[in-house]
């Protein structure tokens, strides 16, 4: 539905829900568009009914999109465009829960950008990212790409990265995964009990460098055999700070910090040149370029994609 106001992400199972998946030109929201988009419509766990369009993006659809997701220029060159094609999207979701694989930091960007552009309004659909599910479920695993949750889930990864089809796949890791958070097995190798950190919000606040996003406390608990135990966690302006005998880590703020600063904070988080992690068709640079830019901390950003499940070893 559309508002004044976008929805929250939230970390949960439902059985009612919209799954949904983009296809697009290219991996940047600013730059990139909408080639096809499909959905599934989920009442108790089972797919009731489906949408699936192509998009005509008005332009030529680079070779290396092609070859991803085989959508080629002649498959559009007849399709309306999203600025069509949108509203039936939209009255199919209705004002249903939101899900799909890595929609946080991709298709949620586009769907808000061409809902701003096209109506002058947002999308106040909540939405639950199967990628934040997966961090949940399989901490110890280093991708967490759909294909490897299928995969492990003995799911046909057939027609893979054509929007219906991997609603279709996401559908059915999503019910697997929300089973294993029912039967609350979803811990480490290591056996501990991964807990979510609820009351982990931003306020905007006043500060010396003018007003930010932070500093809200929570306690996250760590379920061991013989005790539980506890850390306090201060999320302030910019990151997150881990409090030991009163010593805090250095100060990322925009404030503080150059461009190029900023950028070699970055690089220190991608592992791959290619600036792809564990999150599939994720360009973290994209993410993080309003941070480089001074636009927007890293705390903001972070909170509208990352999720917020920690085990004792992410404080450590």
């Amino acid at each position: 539905m559309l508002g004044k106001r976008k929805g929250k992400q939230r970390r949960e199972y439902v059985p009612d829900y919209v799954l949904y998946d983009l296809e697009t030109t290219g991996i940047s929201s600013l730059y990139d568009e909408v080639i096809e988009i499909s959905a599934v419509k989920v009442r108790n766990g089972k797919i009731v009914d489906e949408f699936s369009e192509l998009v005509n993006p008005g332009r030529p659809i680079p070779y290396a999109a092609s070859s991803v997701n085989n959508i080629s220029d002649k498959m559009v060159e007849n399709a309306r465009s999203f600025e069509k094609v949108l509203p039936e999207f939209l009255a199919f979701a209705r004002d249903d829960v939101l899900a799909g694989h890595n929609i946080a930091g991709f298709d949620m960007k586009f769907l808000y950008r061409d809902c701003e552009k096209y109506f002058g309004q947002t999308l106040t659909n909540d939405y639950i990212d199967t990628l934040a599910i997966a961090k949940l479920c399989f901490p110890e695993w280093k991708h967490r790409k759909l294909s490897d949750l299928a995969e492990h889930y003995g799911i046909s990864t057939k027609g893979a990265h054509r929007a219906l089809a991997d609603c279709r796949m996401n559908q059915q890791v999503f019910e697997l995964s929300g089973e294993r958070i029912r039967r609350n097995i979803c811990k480490t190798d290591r056996g501990e009990n991964l807990v979510r950190d609820a009351d982990l919000t931003l306020k905007k606040r006043n500060g010396r460098f003018g007003g930010f996003w932070g500093c809200t406390v929570s306690r996250i608990a760590d379920n061991t055999e013989n005790s539980i135990k506890k850390k306090e966690i201060v999320q302030c302006e910019n990151k997150i700070i881990t409090r030991r005998n009163g010593d805090e880590m250095e100060d990322y703020s925009i404030a503080n910090t150059t461009k190029e600063q900023r950028i070699a904070l970055i690089r220190q988080w991608i592992p791959d040149e290619d600036g792809l992690g564990d999150s599939g068709d994720m360009d973290l640079w994209d993410i993080y370029a309003d941070y480089i830019n001074g636009k927007r901390e890293i705390a903001e950003i972070n909170a509208e994609m990352s999720g917020t499940y920690y085990t004792e070893e992410d404080l450590k």
